[in-house]
């Protein structure tokens, strides 16, 4: 980090940086689901066609602010492929063993329509919430 010479400088960068930890805070407080994924425990080829139609699937439906993010402790690995959606309002939904067909589905179901694809639930792993 470069030295900071006078009072203007650290004015300028005080104003960067609020800047940036405002985009921050707009981004974690929007009203969106969060996709947590696991293709640790799978065939390569498998987590990448896994992966490229989840990205495909929420682009061809306009989803762009979904976030998602890889997560390496995201339940069991013999479930592998699998991914959780996390709602705004704290439930969250594990889809496991998921193939490029499956995850169309869910996308478009779940997603798009707010129908939770029931019979590709991990039910061990969804507990109703209280």
């Amino acid at each position: 980090m470069p030295k900071i010479s006078s009072y203007e400088e650290l004015k300028q960068l005080h104003a960067e940086y609020a800047k940036r930890i405002q985009i921050r805070l707009h981004d974690a407080n929007t009203n969106s689901p969060v996709i947590t994924y696991n293709t640790a425990h799978c065939d390569a080829a498998l987590a990448t066609e896994v992966i490229e139609t989840l990205m495909q699937e929420l682009q061809s439906n306009n989803l762009f602010h979904i976030p998602v993010i890889n997560s390496a402790n995201l339940a069991h690995p013999t479930e592998a492929p699998l991914f959780c959606i996390n709602m705004p309002d704290g439930s969250s939904f594990l889809y496991g063993q998921l193939t490029s067909e499956k995850i169309g589905r869910i996308v478009r179901s779940h997603l798009v329509e707010g129908k939770v694809c029931e019979d590709l639930l991990m039910p061990q792993f969804n507990l109703p919430q209280n």
